[in-house]
């Protein structure tokens, strides 16, 4: 999953709508997007693509580093390199959104444009 928007990422698009982004700017939101593209000969393009996107609320206090120590502890020795520990964890602290239909049809309608654009080319 990756942290939603925040009010000043204005490149970002994850927000599709007011009221997501408010609720990104006010507490941590997480989306995951899964795309499944399949071949289909019957369908206009030739595939069919279906989009998934689950949002989740964290409710997690935000880590806060107060010293050196904690910041180095932030990091795992892999041999002889230093190698940030980046998982995320879903668990007890985060609340289901459920399905961001919004973002599912952005996605998939981007999906189509940039397949119709390439095969306009052909």
């Amino acid at each position: 999953p990756m942290t939603g928007q925040y009010v000043a990422e204005f490149w970002r698009a994850d927000s599709v709508t007011a009221d997501d982004l408010a609720e990104s700017i006010l507490q941590t939101v997480r989306r995951q997007a899964s795309v499944r593209i399949i071949g289909d000969l019957e369908a206009p393009q030739g595939y069919s693509a279906t989009v998934q996107v689950e949002s989740w609320r964290s409710d997690r206090p935000q880590k806060q580093l107060t010293s050196a120590s904690q910041g180095f502890s932030l990091f795992t020795i892999a041999g002889n390199l230093a190698v940030m520990d980046t998982k995320v964890e879903l668990g007890n602290y985060d609340v289901s959104l459920g399905r961001d239909g919004a973002l599912e049809n952005q996605i998939a309608s981007a999906i189509e444009a940039e397949t119709t654009r390439i095969l306009s080319k052909r």
